[in-house]
This record gives C-alpha cells, sequence and structure tokens, in this order.
C-alpha cells in the first residue's frame, strides 16, 4: 500500500514541477512581448508628414512656376538660385516653419530633421529644435536626382517623457 501511494505522490509532484516551469516561461514571455523597445520607432505619422511635405508648394519660383519642396531640396543640392536668394536658405526657411507647425514643442519635446546625399554623404539641410529624449519615433524618404544619386529626408520626433 505504501508503494502506491508514493508513486502517486512522486506523479504529483512531477506534474507540479512541468506546471510550475510552464508558469515561469509564460510569464518571461509575457514580460518581453509587452515590453517597449527604448529607442527609434518608425512612424507612420512622421512618413505621412515628410510625404505630404514635399508637395508643398515654396517661395522659390522658376520663371512663372513655384517649386514644390521636394523639387526645392534638389534644387539646393544642386545649388541653384531661386531669384536673388539661394534655394537652400528658402529650404531651411520653408522646413523650419513647416516643421515648427507639424510638431509643436508643447506637445513633443523636440525633432531632428536631417537631409543627404546618400551616394557622397553631404549634408543639405540639418535641423533641431526641443531636447531629445529616449523615446522618439522617425521615418525617411528618399528622392532620386536625374544622376541617379539619392537625396534622403528623415525625420525623428521626440515625445516628451511623463
Amino acid at each position: 500500500m505504501k508503494v502506491k501511494n508514493r508513486k502517486g505522490q512522486e506523479e504529483i509532484v512531477g506534474f507540479i514541477v512541468i506546471v510550475v516551469i510552464v508558469t515561469i516561461i509564460a510569464v518571461m514571455l509575457l514580460l518581453f512581448s509587452a515590453r517597449k523597445p527604448v529607442g527609434i520607432e518608425s512612424s507612420q505619422e512622421i512618413g505621412n508628414f515628410l510625404q505630404s511635405s514635399m508637395y508643398f508648394t515654396t517661395d522659390c519660383k522658376f520663371g512663372t512656376e513655384s517649386l514644390e519642396l521636394g523639387e526645392l531640396v534638389k534644387s539646393c543640392y544642386n545649388n541653384e538660385m531661386c531669384g536673388e536668394e539661394s534655394s537652400c536658405v528658402i529650404l531651411n526657411r520653408t522646413f523650419d516653419s513647416l516643421l515648427a507647425a507639424g510638431w509643436d514643442l508643447e506637445r513633443y519635446s523636440g525633432y531632428e530633421l536631417n537631409i543627404y546625399s546618400s551616394q557622397d554623404n553631404t549634408t543639405i539641410l540639418e535641423l533641431n529644435a526641443g531636447q531629445p529624449s529616449l523615446n522618439s519615433q522617425a521615418s525617411s524618404l528618399s528622392l532620386l536626382l536625374a544622376s541617379g544619386n539619392k537625396i534622403s529626408v528623415y525625420l525623428k520626433v521626440y515625445a516628451k517623457t511623463e
């Protein structure tokens, strides 16, 4: 009779050990999957902002036509003039006002905009405002030049930390 009870007790102990191990593994998986990584996280909102901003009509005119912002970026890369003013000056002024309106520093802690040539790593424009934080979101897009060179537009927005 004792042998039978002992065998049943061993099976129950083994079953409890298996349940405890499975529970620990499940809790660890939940903790890892629930934890958000700190750092850059691609954002659809930022991507939409960049895409739509490329179609914004600027003050730069060639003849009677005003350039859109995407064309102005290319014009700045090629060191072209917009009448009496450098296309890069107009690009800086236009992007600065768009970013200030789109990413209000009352709601966000800051932002960084980098526009550069991917082929020769030439910086076209850098704009920074506010303070960086660990919680950020970013997106980028590429513009192709007739020469085949690619211009990258990268925007990182910092969220306010609570």
